[in-house]
């Protein structure tokens, strides 16, 4: 039975069982693998903020709007860019997000996802209630 919630890929490797997953993991295969699933992650919550803007969603974007909302205890999820999350101010929106137990995720700039995040100020968050 195949379950769609389960991703499968196929590789090539010189040996079969467990010589050829250690050859597979040596190669950095797995690694590989491991990083396209996060970039899928990483730009379908992106596009999922963006939709929900569409709909008229409590979603919060940009520095002054998000940090007004995680001042009224708003904000659920939090969206940072990798870059922001690196600097002093992005620390402190963490910190302030996490301490009202909000979500955070920090989105790599290296992919679509992440550029389109950082158009809006490179962060964006999704309320608990509007504000």
């Amino acid at each position: 039975e195949r379950r769609p919630d389960v991703k499968f890929k196929t590789v090539d490797t010189a040996h079969a069982g467990i010589p050829g997953i250690r050859e597979a993991i040596n190669r950095g295969l797995i690694e590989e693998i491991v990083r396209e699933e996060r970039v899928c992650f990483e730009m379908k919550k992106v596009e999922d903020y963006m939709a929900g803007i569409l709909k008229g969603e409590p979603i919060a974007y940009g520095r002054e709007n998000v940090l007004k909302a995680l001042d009224y205890g708003a904000v659920e999820e939090l969206l940072i860019t990798d870059e922001l999350a690196r600097t002093e101010e992005g620390i402190e929106i963490i910190k302030k997000a996490e301490s009202y137990r909000a979500r955070v995720t920090i989105i790599s700039t290296t992919h679509e996802g992440g550029i389109r995040l950082k158009g809006f100020g490179g962060i964006m968050a999704k309320l608990r209630f509007p504000i």
